[in-house]
């Protein structure tokens, strides 16, 4: 048998607030048991004011523990800040209270009880500081219009209050003196003001059922009356000690601590709450106007001394009147804005059902239920789609409209949605009787007030035919590269076969030069008749100018097939210039050109020898050959803005049209001026130089204008300079 596995129950912590709430409780209910039974009259009061103490102290400080509480929390909503600046009051209001409580503990230390006393301002500060808690709950969330219509609301309310309760109260006033009977009535306006602005609030904001504010205006409410009858009690000398409403004091001092400590206003989505509150505000400039006769009538059964206060009383109710006229008025505009509103929000609802009667795109909504999903709506797209009248499938679950393999994808992914709380996006494949079907769709959780998810809002797109046009492009894509491999595998073959042919070619070659040099030459004796000089010197060029053609097709083929390796070194480009128009000068003479080198100082760099002797050779050859008698060709070495190596190559010919610069760049390619041309080409000499600039990471830049010249400038990396 197996060891016994304790099962762990997961405990909240008591929170402090918790903990002197309950203390204060404790100690109160001895108090309060202790004044009962106390035989001598001093010991109960003095038992009444610990008790009394207690509470209010109590209260005063689990309100700013709840404060401090929220604030620190960090919590940054409307609601937040709104719940905060209601506690910040709350709790000012209840330590004006308890201050009261002491001065009062002082007053009877020293056996002096006078009414009005210095601690009755304090207790009356507790009304006005909660009066301001309710309105700041209530300014953070609302407009301007609501908080005209929030203040004439508390202030009618207060002033019928006041009206009535006067008419009541001050039958109990005996002969008090005015001073006296200004606090009596301090006393119901300071406390039950407050009440007032709650209800109010409640009606405006519509918050869900929550103890701390049901708290919040029951005990105010009964602290009110308290206090005025025991201030009734006090003019009358009738007032005991131990007795059951001295307990109510304690008691709805802390009822007010607690619920100063907890306050939290969240407003409820419940539409009939919404219709009951509405209704009771509509219904509220009825309410006052009652209020205010009611007033009137009981001054005139019971006339109220002296007639300064009857005066007070009855133009209070003239006052209800007035603020109910104001706010019926006030009522009026709001149903205006109200049948405006819904008005508008129905021209919406027809605009968007149009919308998604003509949209492509499928819309619907499923409501959860549990682990099951059932469809409410569906646009006729989404219909259309999965082939169903809108009775056959509004009110059905998911699984019942869908196809089997469909439907599983999709409650998968509807269930993904809830767990998470976050947009989910996927992509489905319905088999029809058309084919199949692609679609791409996207699912949105919606919360209720609770946060809790109860539907969710759906957007699917038809994507078949996108999904299909991408196929075809991948099996394009596919077949593109394979052309692309094999135009390359058949362009390194060319090249292989231009290679070998080329060093096949060369070897006769060589030999025809060579023989053809010795007859000309006639080492060996007379070759005969003049005629065959002639010859010899024809195929002696000619032989010439094909193995310049075949070392410029082996070039080639080696550049464009990888094999060109270069062979770096420390060079003199200056040297090679140098070299190069030595090499071309007896050329450039015969032609009647001009061929100098400009050199300026410029350090050893990196390069491959023969490379870069290549391509001034080409340059060089191309200026000679374009450009006419009495003309000039430069080759000047220098360094470049940014300190880079460059190798210039600059003739006075014919130039080179501004549409052919980018042509003649490539291979066969000559441009007009060589049909021009004396001499023939390959057309791959500049196809050479710009390969061979780029094996050293170089630039060509061509620039020509007609009838003046081109200029050809290559541009080695500055990396490659090396240090002096």
């Amino acid at each position: 048998m197996g060891p016994k596995r304790g099962v762990m129950v997961a405990q909240k912590p008591i929170s402090t607030i918790s903990v002197i709430l309950i203390c204060a409780s404790i100690g109160v209910a001895l108090a309060v048991g202790a004044a009962a039974v106390a035989p001598d009259p001093a010991y109960a009061a003095w038992f009444d004011n610990v008790h009394w103490t207690l509470s209010t102290i109590a209260a005063a400080w689990v309100g700013w523990l709840g404060y401090h509480q929220l604030t620190m929390s960090g919590a940054a909503s409307v609601e937040a800040a709104a719940d905060r600046l209601a506690r910040l009051w709350f709790a000012r209001g209840l330590t004006a209270y308890a201050l009261g409580q002491i001065l009062w503990d002082f007053q009877t230390f020293i056996g002096w009880n006078p009414f009005p006393a210095p601690a009755d301002l304090f207790y009356l500060l507790m009304g006005p500081c909660c009066a301001i808690g309710f309105i700041a709950a209530f300014a953070q969330r609302a407009t301007a219009s609501e908080g005209w219509a929030f203040g004439l609301d508390a202030a009618a309310l207060s002033v019928a209050v006041l009206a009535v309760t006067l008419s009541l109260y001050l039958q109990l006033s005996g002969d008090a003196d005015a001073l006296q009977l200004g606090f009596l009535v301090a006393y119901p306006v300071g406390i039950l003001s407050p009440v007032c602005c709650g209800i109010i609030l409640v009606l405006m904001t519509r918050p869900r059922g929550a103890l701390p504010w049901i708290v919040m205006l029951v005990a105010l409410s009964a602290m009110g009356l308290i206090w005025m009858q025991w201030n009734a009690l006090v003019l009358s000398e009738a007032v005991g000690s131990g007795k059951g409403l001295n307990a109510m004091f304690s008691l709805s001092s802390l009822l007010c601590g607690y619920a100063a400590a907890n306050w939290r206003l969240r407003p409820s989505a419940s539409l009939t709450y919404a219709r009951l509150a509405a209704t009771a505000r509509y219904l509220l400039p009825m309410a006052l106007v009652l209020l205010a006769s009611a007033a009137i009538i009981l001054v005139a059964v019971f006339p109220v001394e002296p007639l300064a206060l009857e005066l007070t009383i009855e133009g209070s109710a003239i006052l209800v009147v007035a603020l109910a006229i104001i706010r019926q008025s006030f009522l009026l505009k709001e149903r205006d804005h109200l049948l405006r509103a819904e008005s508008n929000v129905r021209r919406r609802v027809a605009r968007f059902d149009q919308m998604a009667a003509v949209i492509e795109d499928s819309i619907f909504v499923t409501r959860v239920e549990g682990s099951d999903f059932i469809y409410e709506e569906l646009n006729p797209a989404a219909l259309a789609l999965l082939g169903h009248r809108a009775e056959e499938a509004v009110g059905r679950p998911v699984r019942d409209v869908l196809p089997p393999g469909a439907a599983e994808v999709a409650l998968e992914h509807y269930r993904q949605c809830v767990a998470r709380g976050e947009p989910v996006r996927y992509e489905i494949r319905f088999e029809t009787a058309g084919g199949a079907l692609w679609n791409d769709s996207l699912l949105l959780p919606i919360r209720d007030s609770d946060g809790r998810i109860t539907h969710i809002h759906g957007v699917s797109r038809n994507m078949t035919r996108l999904k299909t046009q991408t196929e075809k492009l991948e099996r394009l894509a596919i077949d593109l590269d394979r052309a692309r491999r094999e135009a390359e595998s058949a362009n390194r073959a060319k090249s292989m076969f231009l290679a070998k042919m080329s060093h096949e070619l060369r070897t006769p070659l060589n030999a025809i030069l060579g023989f053809t040099e010795l007859m000309d030459r006639q080492v060996f004796g007379p070759v005969g008749s003049e005629r065959y000089q002639g010859y010899l010197k024809d195929i002696h060029s000619s032989g010439h100018m094909l193995l310049l053609l075949v070392n410029d097709v082996l070039d080639l083929s080696k550049l464009e097939a990888g094999q060109y390796q270069l062979r770096e070194e420390s060079v003199d480009l200056g040297e090679i210039a140098a070299e190069t128009c030595a090499m071309l000068e007896q050329q450039a003479q015969s032609k009647g050109i001009r061929l100098s080198n400009i050199r300026r100082p410029l350090p050893r760099v990196m390069a491959d020898r023969r490379a870069i002797g290549q391509i001034l050779v080409n340059l060089v050859a191309n200026g000679l050959k374009f450009t006419p008698r009495a003309g000039s060709v430069e080759v000047i070495i220098d360094r470049g803005p940014d300190g880079s190596p460059q190798l210039v190559v600059r003739d006075t010919g014919m130039g080179i049209p501004p549409q052919e610069i980018a042509v003649v760049r490539q291979a066969f390619v000559q441009g007009s001026g060589a049909t021009r041309s004396a001499e023939a080409g390959t057309g791959l000499g500049l196809t050479i130089v710009c390969s061979m600039a780029e094996l050293h990471g170089g630039t060509v830049a061509i620039d020509s204008e007609i009838g003046k010249g081109t200029t050809v400038t290559i541009r080695l990396p500055a990396s490659r300079v090396l240090a002096a």
